[in-house]
């Protein structure tokens, strides 16, 4: 008998299978206008250029294209290699690292800001999750 794949599994070989991609040219040119308001906000009061932030979950790069247009030293994280390509196209100044949110490639205290904007629902343990993205959070 087959172990059944794992939610991160499943969820990495359907976003490499099927990127969620719906950004055109005239997005790519004016970010801001594709973020959702909350992001906005955000970014407005917490973000500042040269912060290092961390975007987990980026997707196709509609997030980090804008983080990346603020100056921020970027870095792009995700668990498909296709969303991850489609993001280093957007954002070319961006770090790229295929990882899980559960397992974050740094070290503690390493970033400004973390961001994690629809990731939780693939997520098999959101507690841990949070927790892990807290982790690397300057005090």
């Amino acid at each position: 008998m087959t172990e059944a794949p794992s939610l991160q599994n499943r969820t990495q070989r359907h976003y490499d299978a099927h990127p969620f991609d719906a950004l055109t040219p005239e997005d790519e040119r004016d970010p801001r206008r594709v973020q959702p308001k909350p992001f906005l906000d955000f970014c407005d009061c917490s973000l500042s250029s040269g912060m290092s932030v961390a975007e987990i979950g980026c997707g196709p790069g509609r997030g980090t294209m804008y983080l990346a247009k603020l100056g921020l030293d970027v870095t792009a994280v995700d668990i498909s290699e296709a969303s991850l390509v489609r993001a280093g196209k957007r954002a070319p100044a961006a770090r790229l690292v295929r990882a899980t949110n559960l397992a974050l490639p740094f070290e503690d205290g390493s970033l400004d800001a973390v961001i994690s904007d629809g990731v939780i629902h693939h997520t098999p343990d959101a507690y841990r999750s949070f927790r892990e993205n807290a982790r690397t959070l300057r005090d």
